[in-house]
C-alpha cells in the first residue's frame, strides 16, 4: 500500500502560469501575470513589448547556455556511439550494440533539444534588437518634435 505523503504543493511564482478565462486585471490592469512583474509594460492590448530590453538579453541568454548544455550532452553521446563489448562472447557483442543504439537516438533527441534551444534564444535577441531600433526610433520623433526622451 502506497504510504500518504501529507502536505501541500504550491506552484513556484517564478515558472509562467497560463492566463485564466476570464482574467481579472493585475496592478498594472494588463492581464497577463507577467505584466506587473519585472518591468513590465502594462496592459498588453496591441503591438509592443511586454518586456523590457535588459529582460529579452538575460532570457536569450538562459536559452543560449541551455544549448550549450545540450551542445555538451551530446558530445558524451557520441561517446556512446563508439562502445565496444567488454569481451568476445556474444553478450558483450549484443550489449555493446545496444549502447550504441541507444547512443545515437540519445544523440537525436539532444541535437533537438539542443536547436530548439538555440532557436529560442535568437528569436529573444531579435526580440531585444527589436526593442532597440523600437526605442531608438521613439527617441528620435520625440526630439524630432523638441521634446525631451
Amino acid at each position: 500500500m502506497a504510504k500518504e505523503i501529507r502536505g501541500h504543493a504550491m506552484p513556484d511564482p517564478k515558472v509562467y502560469v497560463p492566463t485564466p478565462q476570464d482574467p481579472e486585471p493585475n496592478q498594472s490592469g494588463g492581464t497577463v501575470p507577467w505584466a506587473s512583474q519585472g518591468g513590465g509594460s502594462g496592459p498588453n492590448q496591441g503591438p509592443g513589448f511586454a518586456f523590457d530590453a535588459e529582460q529579452l538579453g538575460r532570457m536569450a541568454e538562459t536559452w543560449e547556455n541551455l544549448a550549450e548544455r545540450f551542445r555538451n550532452a551530446s558530445r558524451n553521446a557520441r561517446l556512446l556511439m563508439e562502445a565496444n563489448g567488454a569481451g568476445s562472447e556474444y553478450a558483450s557483442a549484443g550489449n555493446a550494440e545496444m549502447i550504441r543504439s541507444s547512443g545515437k537516438a540519445l544523440l537525436e533527441t539532444l541535437e533537438e533539444r539542443m536547436k530548439y534551444c538555440q532557436t529560442m534564444a535568437d528569436k529573444f535577441s531579435d526580440a531585444g534588437a527589436a526593442y532597440g531600433t523600437a526605442e531608438e526610433g521613439a527617441t528620435t520623433e520625440v526630439r524630432k518634435h523638441g521634446g525631451k526622451y
